[in-house]
């Protein structure tokens, strides 16, 4: 091209009507998409106010993001479908974890690994050391058990498509009825069946995930085994990674080494909270589990800060607060107070009744106790004992 020439884009040369017809060429039925192209919608953010701006919400402190799809991670024999169901407990009853809340409601829990029989031991075990009965749940546990399936996929490769299947859909109908605060699927593998190398097919399967999530407005935790290399690296991963960048959150629960009693969780991946938190466990003997081992974390370091009275009155509100009712009448009575404190306060498992009750005598002198009216657990109106600031529902 000469000096002084001319130079005239192609995009000037066109008329807008010829840009139109072959966009509309493009969408027509000789292309892959066959439909017709809209523009997309927009949102303007100078419309965007204080009062459009949700808080983030979290179905386990800085650990769970609520609505999100994310994975447990951990070696075979680490104990890491232990810790889901102890979080689907704690979930089930309003107790925190690790010093963090977990989200109080229901928890669908897909049962792919271990047996009717085996399950039930494990979560015999969570409840005891929890102080809790199968009553306690009130119904905020369900259990899918496809242990004795042999088919239990729910995404898989079917002609170079990433589809769902029958045991997908008939998940969500269960979802849709019980409406989860949470649903746990162990394990991954059993689940998702497309090549884990593959980055377009391993996005494609937890788009489905993620679609469930979305439909049945809940959050997704699902358990899977690292590759060799994922532990040890001690991240946990395995496969293409895009399984990484597709979940939102993603836990490790790991051996420091192979054979010792104690365990670690770490959070490699938090999109919306600080990465890299450790909480150490160590296994219980007599409970027969791992259990969160740090003093300065949780009920234990909080109970170690207060008086006998404070410990007492706390737990009384706990209790109440839970729909927990909590009497003075006879002592062979569910709710006499003595039963459920030993039963569901840690701090107070090994003291005798009569300790007990003469600690609630004194908050009763001191007038930190009264009783009042609740909302128990089944939606009637009952009298308890109650912290001497508590209001009774209208």
């Amino acid at each position: 091209m000469g000096r002084g020439s001319a130079f005239v884009p192609l995009d000037r040369a066109e008329t807008a009507e010829d840009r139109r017809r072959s966009r509309e060429a493009l969408s027509g039925p000789n292309n892959v998409g066959s439909e017709v192209a809209r523009a997309l919608p927009t949102t303007d953010a100078s419309t965007l106010t204080e009062a459009t701006l949700r808080p983030r919400e979290w179905w386990w402190q800085d650990w769970i993001p609520l609505g999100e799809v994310g994975v447990l991670s951990g070696p075979g024999g680490t104990g890491k479908s232990y810790l889901a169901l102890m979080l689907a407990v704690c979930s089930a009853v309003g107790y925190s974890l690790a010093g963090r809340d977990v989200a109080s409601g229901v928890t669908l829990y897909v049962s792919c690994e271990d047996n009717k029989d085996e399950f039930q031991r494990r979560l015999a075990k969570t409840l005891a050391y929890l102080g809790l009965t199968y009553a306690d749940l009130q119904g905020n546990l369900h259990i899918i058990h496809r242990a004795d399936h042999i088919d239990n996929v729910m995404v898989r490769l079917v002609d170079w498509n990433v589809v769902t299947t029958k045991f997908y859909r008939e998940v969500c109908l269960t979802a849709e009825a019980l409406r989860p605060a949470m649903v746990m699927f162990d394990g991954l593998n059993d689940i998702i069946e497309v090549p884990e190398n593959n980055r377009n097919f391993v996005k494609a399967a937890v788009g489905h995930l993620r679609g469930f999530a979305q439909e049945i407005d809940t959050t997704v935790l699902a358990l899977r085994h690292p590759s060799r290399a994922g532990e040890a690296s001690g991240d946990g991963f395995s496969g293409s990674t895009a399984w990484e960048g597709a979940f939102r959150y993603f836990l490790y629960f790991s051996k420091p080494e192979r054979g010792a009693s104690e365990r670690i969780l770490k959070n490699v991946k938090a999109n919306y909270g600080p990465d890299g938190i450790e909480v150490p466990f160590i296994w219980d003997d007599e409970a027969g589990l791992f259990v969160v081992d740090d003093p300065d974390i949780g009920m234990v370091a909080q109970l170690r800060r207060m008086s006998e009275r404070e410990v007492f009155i706390s737990a009384v509100r706990s209790l109440v607060e839970a729909g927990q009712r909590v009497t003075d009448g006879a002592r062979q009575s569910p709710s006499y107070f003595a039963k459920v404190i030993k039963r569901q306060v840690p701090h107070f498992r090994s003291a005798s009744t009569v300790k007990i009750e003469a600690t609630m005598r004194e908050c009763f002198d001191h007038a930190e106790l009264k009783m009042g009216t609740i909302i128990d657990k089944q939606r009637h109106r009952r009298e308890s004992i109650v912290p001497a600031d508590w209001v009774d529902p209208e």
